[in-house]
């Protein structure tokens, strides 16, 4: 499996993600080049921040600040970078190329003194980073875990996953260690188990027991039913028990997570999409009883 170079000073505004796609963003936003067109285009939509907040740029001082719709300023040309706003939190660069946040009239929320600021708005925790290390902290600025880490995700099911020293490892929403880092991955968890990578093959591990239990996948990934686990082997794709078990058989060439008890899968040899439940049975969506609950 190629490393992915955790040496970021970067933003984040997301949505709950993976750790492994936490670390692609991290990757991606290296570079650290805030400006984009859309800061510097001249119609009013392509700089909206927020409902009826629009980013602008002071043409002397090229640093960024907010307006309203009737071009009244919201908040001064002062900062390098504004990100569009999840909820009331927006992350931005202050001229001393330090992180920090502010809501939608422009008060400080989260201080200007971190060199990286990630959001996650479904947890609502932050990953911060001082001086090269990183750790958690709450929406309003409480530390959560403390800045001791290479790379660390928010705590999800009442862990987070961190890296030390190019290991892996799972701590709790203490800040406990509770999973030693001697894992060469771990791209995510939920609140009773993990899945590592070792040598490009995945493994679902207990995090209780701290043992694999279904080692050796082509891919395995968590999904919405705590103990149904998507896997894939030798070109099939099935879903893992709790145990590590075969819950239900690997006879699909494609499948998905499970959402809200519903899965969709495709036969091997038929290019026809079904819908399963958590037990394997096929079943029918009414697709006229769904539409007249959407109206």
């Amino acid at each position: 499996m190629k490393k992915i170079s955790l040496s970021f000073a970067a933003f984040l505004v997301t949505s709950t993600m993976s750790f492994a796609q936490i670390n692609e963003t991290f990757k991606t936003n290296n570079s650290n080049e805030h400006s984009s067109d859309s800061t510097k285009e001249n119609t009013i939509e392509s700089n909206q921040m927020a409902e009826n907040l629009y980013v602008f740029e002071d043409a002397t001082t090229r640093l960024v600040g907010l307006k309203d719709s009737e071009e009244k300023t919201i908040v001064p040309a002062q900062y390098l970078y504004i990100a569009p706003f999840v909820g009331d939190v927006s992350i931005v660069q202050y001229k001393n190329e330090k992180y920090g946040t502010i809501n939608p009239v422009g008060k400080v929320t989260i201080p200007f003194k971190y060199d990286y600021l990630g959001y996650d708005d479904y947890l609502e925790q932050f990953v911060f980073g001082l001086n090269e290390r990183y750790g958690v902290m709450d929406k309003t600025g409480n530390i959560l875990i403390a800045a001791n880490y290479d790379m660390i995700s928010v705590i999800n099911g009442g862990y987070a996953i961190f890296q030390l020293n190019n290991n892996y490892g799972l701590l709790n929403q203490a800040g406990k260690i509770v999973i030693p880092a001697r894992y060469s991955y771990i791209s995510e968890n939920n609140s009773t188990h993990f899945i590592s990578i070792e040598n490009d093959k995945y493994n679902l591990a207990d995090i209780k027991m701290n043992r694999i239990i279904a080692p050796d996948y082509d891919f395995i990934s968590i999904t919405e039913e705590p103990n149904l686990f998507l896997a894939s082997k030798d070109r099939k794709y099935g879903y893992l028990d709790g145990q590590g078990k075969i819950a239900i058989p690997f006879i699909y060439s494609g499948a998905t997570a499970f959402s809200d008890g519903i899965a969709s899968v495709s036969l091997a040899d038929s290019d026809d999409v079904i819908l399963i439940n958590t037990k394997g049975e096929r079943i029918e969506i009414d697709t006229e009883e769904e539409e007249s609950d959407v109206n």
